[in-house]
């Protein structure tokens, strides 16, 4: 049906013209589910050596750590003292505890030390290692051996260390206990920008006010007579202008949204190198 008149040239479906309403994603959603930071862990080595002589040190870990990599072709690790702290913390939490694992009893993770130690990561691993040891080659290469630790040890991932090892009782008996901390700080990879992301969230919420009010248009429009006819091209009139500030409104979230998850790739990119 066409109604022509001072006010110009409606066509309607259904009584009114709709809204593009295209379905779209939840899409600010999506996007934090698609930022992910990488945390490698194997499963913790124990070792039944018995070396009554055993002396196991932070700075020959990273030294031997470093001795493998440059076997290797690769470069060397730089020692972060935010990375030693948190290796530092986690020795004393599973002594303290009494727990030979990534995850404490109170669901403490790996992340949580680096956190605390106020390490921004992009990339973090780490390495657990339980027994006497005769030395610190000795335990790398226990490490060495294994494919989860070997993985981290070698990984190109990682551009910096930190590392403690310590004598306790655990499980009654006196032991070495030792932890390696990997890592790739968040600055080496550039972050999606945050006021590109804010501008999704604004943008979401001034399309969902939008809808609101065109759904109440749409509504008055319905219960308005034909015969009021001033009032009904006046409200028709005001839906339209609406739908296209709408439509306009959706081009540019889609827009933003392209920007935003481009930019979630590239950092998505850096995370695997």
């Amino acid at each position: 049906m066409i109604v022509a008149g001072a006010f110009g040239v409606f066509l309607f479906r259904d009584q009114l013209i709709g809204p593009r309403l295209s379905p779209f994603k939840d899409f600010t959603g999506d996007l934090i589910q698609r930022i992910e930071k990488r945390i490698s862990a194997p499963p913790p080595l124990r070792s039944g050596e018995e070396n009554p002589q055993a002396l196991l040190t932070a700075a020959g870990i990273v030294r031997e750590t470093n001795a493998r990599r440059a076997d290797a072709g690769l470069p060397a690790l730089a020692e972060n003292a935010q990375l030693r702290a948190a290796a530092r913390a986690k020795l004393a939490d599973m002594l303290a505890k009494q727990y030979f694992a990534h995850e404490a009893p109170d669901g403490t993770s790996v992340s949580h030390w680096a956190d605390s130690a106020g390490y921004r990561y992009a990339v973090i691993g780490e390495n657990l290692a339980l027994g006497n040891f005769q030395n610190d080659a000795a335990l790398v290469d226990a490490w060495m051996a294994s494919e989860g630790h070997r993985a981290n040890i070698l990984s190109s991932s990682f551009t910096e260390i930190g590392a403690a090892a310590g004598q306790g009782m655990f499980e009654g008996k006196k032991v070495w206990l030792t932890v390696q901390e990997f890592g790739k700080p968040l600055a080496a990879c550039r972050e999606p920008d945050a006021q590109t992301r804010s501008a999704i969230e604004t943008t979401r919420s001034e399309l969902d006010t939008l809808k609101n009010e065109l759904d109440r248009l749409r509504a008055e429009i319905k219960a308005t007579p034909r015969n009021r006819s001033g009032e009904y091209r006046q409200k028709i009139e005001t839906y339209n202008t609406l739908v296209l500030s709408y439509n306009s409104l959706l081009d540019e979230l889609q827009r933003l949204v392209a920007e935003y998850n481009s930019q979630v790739e590239t950092f998505n990119v850096c995370l695997q190198k």
